[in-house]
């Protein structure tokens, strides 16, 4: 039986402006990103990377973040992303996500379609929404004709598109415009991936111009990283306890500041 679902990702993403999605791997992880939207009194998405979880942990992890999730005091959505096989997206389904991402990002142009398809019929006929990808960012309005007919023939709830840091700050800006201009022909809402390699300024005006979705994985991740750094330097023994309780604070406040960060003035 599928989990009680929680808000959809949708319903949480403002307009204009975005929401942050978090990229969780454990307890601690999930618990830091509600208590850190609780503190902050904003939604947000708890994120799940199908690639990085196996699927016996994602079952448990899945459970605790619907149960955390509804008993939150601010709306809570938890997503399954970068599922990159259908049967991915049906154990998710299966297990109660209100919205999974198809990653088809690395197939030919029309295997993505076709893929992308199926998935969100599976998952449109499990009442939950899809995300599906494109691929990377730096996009002109030559690839416009292209994105649209992804969306036409692909019909998925909203689109995500990966920056990298190659990205020059001019290909930031020509993009931008693009953005500007899918929004306006298509009207679904956009996600970014790898956000922290765009420029902060232009961050703002890609929320503003359609994204409204804004993917948060590498930052938790080198503040993990970086902890478990300062204890192997320090050759002082942590306990699990004091472990989890500080890997909960460091994740909180990242979470915090990517929550201001992504509000709109």
């Amino acid at each position: 039986m599928p989990l009680v679902k929680t808000s959809k990702c949708m319903e949480l993403m403002p307009p204009p402006g975005a929401v942050g999605c978090f990229s969780v791997y454990s307890s601690e992880c999930i618990e830091a990103v509600i208590s850190a939207a609780e503190l902050e009194c904003r939604p947000a998405i708890v994120s799940m990377d199908q690639n990085v979880i196996k699927d016996t942990q994602l079952d448990e992890m899945a459970r605790e973040a619907f149960h955390m999730a509804r008993a939150s005091s601010v709306p809570i959505s938890v997503h399954l992303n970068h599922a990159e096989s259908l049967e991915g997206i049906k154990v998710g389904l299966d297990l109660g996500f209100s919205s999974v991402m198809f990653d088809g990002s690395n197939l030919d142009f029309d295997e993505n379609i076709r893929q992308t398809c199926e998935a969100r019929i599976m998952a449109h006929a499990y009442g939950s929404e899809i995300e599906g990808e494109y691929g990377m960012l730096c996009i002109t309005n030559e690839d416009l004709e292209k994105i649209n007919q992804f969306l036409r023939k692909t019909m998925v709830d909203y689109l995500a598109f990966s920056a990298d840091k190659s990205m020059t700050m001019q290909k930031q800006k020509q993009s931008l415009l693009t953005f500007k201009q899918l929004v306006k022909e298509s009207g679904v809402p956009l996600v970014l991936h790898g956000a922290s390699n765009i420029d902060q300024i232009l961050l703002k005006k890609f929320q503003v111009s359609g994204v409204r979705k804004i993917n948060v994985h590498s930052e938790i991740l080198k503040a993990m990283k970086d902890y478990q750094y300062e204890i192997n330097m320090s050759c002082h023994k942590v306990s699990q306890a004091i472990y989890k309780s500080e890997i909960k604070k460091i994740i909180k406040q990242v979470v915090q500041n990517k929550i201001k960060q992504f509000l709109l003035d």
